[in-house]
């Protein structure tokens, strides 16, 4: 909301001059664990990413929540992903900056409670926003993957100049080449949930 917005930017311009100091200590933390150190090996790189981090948390409160802000959080998780970051040290990192993020919120309240409770609500549906859209990214790649490698193994099957079927554990028809729905001479929506026994009667192999 345009409440929300507005205890944003007052949080904003209160953390203007933290951001840089609140990177420092974040990855400080995140170096105190072997399986994120490994991430951070490279110095430059590290300081790169502490740079990126602080201009992330940054747009964070700036009241700006439009498409390039949504473009901005689908590319961080798909670089989380790619890099092999998972999903537990991206909600670390959250949960990290929420609880320092407190003690500023409480000084932007200037000892107003119900200002200081707006505030952590605004705070929180921003955050969530965000969680919201890196995690749908962190599926979406998964299924792309899957539908990638799923497309490419039909494809080398299709390939095969013999006739070949793909079974279910009970023995029931999941797929079948072209060559082999040739030779039978049946539709693949024919073919499919068919038992072995249909097209090899009296064989017994499946027994």
């Amino acid at each position: 909301t345009e409440r929300d917005v507005a205890l944003l930017l007052e949080l904003h311009e209160r953390l203007s001059h933290a951001s840089e100091s609140f990177a420092e200590a974040f990855y400080a933390h995140l170096l105190a664990f072997d399986e994120t150190r490994d991430f951070l090996s490279d110095p430059a790189t590290v300081a790169r990413l502490k740079r990126n981090q602080a201009a992330y948390f940054e747009s964070l409160t700036a009241g700006t929540y439009k498409l390039e802000y949504v473009h901005h959080r689908l590319r961080v998780g798909v670089t989380h992903h790619r890099i092999g970051l998972g999903p537990k040290w991206y909600l670390g990192a959250y949960n990290t900056y929420l609880s320092v993020l407190m003690g500023y919120v409480w000084e932007t309240a200037e000892g107003d409670l119900q200002k200081a409770i707006d505030t952590v609500r605004a705070l929180v549906k921003i955050v969530f926003f965000d969680i919201g859209l890196t995690l749908d990214t962190y599926t979406q790649v998964d299924r792309w993957t899957i539908a990638e490698l799923q497309a490419h193994a039909q494809r080398i099957v299709t390939s095969i100049p013999s006739g070949l079927l793909v079974m279910s554990a009970d023995l029931r028809v999941l797929f079948a080449n072209r060559q082999f729905l040739e030779v039978v001479g049946v539709s693949p929506d024919r073919v499919v949930g068919m038992p072995l026994e249909a097209f090899f009667p009296g064989i017994g192999w499946w027994d």
